[in-house]
């Protein structure tokens, strides 16, 4: 027996689907996440994703190790990891320039990656920054960061316990949704805008320790 929504997404896949592409939203959202179970046959993009990671200039990106990266006025954008480890360094500086921002869909569908440790000088991560990424078990977030993206952490279902420092002020749409492995989460003070859906649908959450200033 399934419910709806993974009856659609086992249909698709019987009748031999080979592309989806949806926006956010429900039931549009639940539906991508039982495509995805589907993603060795079946290509799943969800709108807010297709854009160009760096807008702002035709510019072709930088490669320093195992990062893509541009400079803009605010410090360096990482724009693509290009490595394999499992435990990935992310540069404080690169070319001497501060490390400030993990750009939209970096780390994405990243499926060897297990452990993050997010300097300090990172103050944003960007939409879908290290969405989907199916192995990812924990990440370790530094006072310094700012803001968190829409989806920047969805779809992590390895990810059990996220903890957020004091000084994070925007926590953005469906940024920590769809995790079927969250359990815990503790959110520090500062936090001045709350997007929507921010931990919809993660089925095993059951311990949250919110700011006091909320």
């Amino acid at each position: 027996i399934m419910l709806g929504n993974e009856a659609i997404a086992r249909g698709a896949y019987e009748a031999g689907v080979k592309v989806s592409a949806a926006y956010p939203g429900t039931p549009s959202t639940e539906i991508s996440e039982n495509i995805i179970k589907y993603k060795d046959d079946i290509y799943s993009e969800c709108s807010m994703f297709i854009f160009k990671k760096h807008t702002d200039s035709d510019e072709k990106p930088s490669i320093s190790g195992d990062f893509e990266y541009f400079k803009t006025e605010n410090g360096v954008t990482v724009s693509a990891y290009l490595g394999n480890d499992r435990e990935p360094t992310i540069p404080e500086t690169i070319d001497g320039i501060p490390v400030k921002e993990i750009g939209m869909r970096a780390f994405m569908r990243n499926e060897t990656l297990k452990n993050v440790t997010l300097p300090s000088c990172i103050e944003v991560i960007g939409i879908g920054g290290f969405s989907a990424c199916s192995t990812l078990e924990s990440v370790r977030f530094n006072e310094g960061l700012r803001e968190i993206g829409h989806s920047a952490f969805s779809m992590c279902d390895a990810l059990s316990e996220v903890v957020l420092p004091n000084g994070v002020e925007t926590i953005s749409n469906e940024a920590f949704a769809l995790n079927d492995g969250l359990v815990k989460v503790v959110i520090g003070e500062g936090v001045k805008n709350w997007g929507s859906g921010i931990f919809q649908n993660n089925k095993l959450l059951s311990d949250v320790t919110l700011p006091a200033d909320m």
